[in-house]
């Protein structure tokens, strides 16, 4: 019923939108629910919490990809302060980062963040291209970054952090990376199942 229920809403038009898929309801994950949870991460002390998104929805065809080019300035801007106001009226210490949902960090999305005070960015995820000191990114995200080094983006107001590493990549892939003293930077989720 799923892809019946795809295929109709594509032929009506209004595939784009809808939700595609059943969601949770607004507000189920809110951290203040979970003060046990933070207070474990705050007096963790290996452990620094980033920002990733509000919802981390969106109508159509590209659900995960929260942060899209259609979305208005008012939009992002409304996400990003009701994430900032979730993790301050939680008391989640948190560093000034952002790993956007799915990757993807649209300008507008990036001029909000800036006018937050974002510190680094991680926007670009590629665990196939091979690694050179040159390699720039081929996968998710950015396009045009270095896979191996930090660098300066947005006029140099925001330090960019790629992810070129995760679980299932071959261990010779992470010793080719610090080889050439480029960061090992790994994807992955620390709850996954409540």
């Amino acid at each position: 019923p799923y892809k019946n229920e795809q295929l109709t809403f594509k032929v009506a038009g209004i595939y784009d939108r809808r939700f595609i898929a059943p969601i949770t309801p607004k507000d189920y994950f809110n951290l203040c629910k979970y003060k046990d949870f933070v207070a474990y991460y705050n007096q963790h002390p290996q452990v620094e919490i980033g920002l990733h998104g509000y919802e981390h929805i969106h109508k159509g065809s590209k659900m995960p990809v929260e942060f899209q080019n259609q979305d208005t300035y008012a939009d992002t801007a409304y996400k990003v302060n009701k994430m900032y106001e979730i993790f301050h009226k939680a008391g989640l210490n948190f560093v000034n980062g952002f790993t956007p949902p799915a990757w993807n960090a649209p300008e507008k999305l990036m001029k909000v963040l800036i006018k937050n005070g974002l510190k680094f960015l991680t926007s670009a995820r590629d665990l196939n291209t091979p690694i050179t000191r040159e390699a720039q990114n081929n996968m998710s995200g950015m396009k045009k970054v270095s896979i191996l080094y930090p660098q300066m983006i947005c006029d140099d107001r925001v330090v960019h952090i790629p992810t070129n590493f995760q679980i299932t990549s071959a261990y010779e892939r992470a010793f080719e990376i610090m080889e050439m003293g480029g960061i090992l930077s790994i994807k992955a989720h620390m709850v996954k199942n409540f």
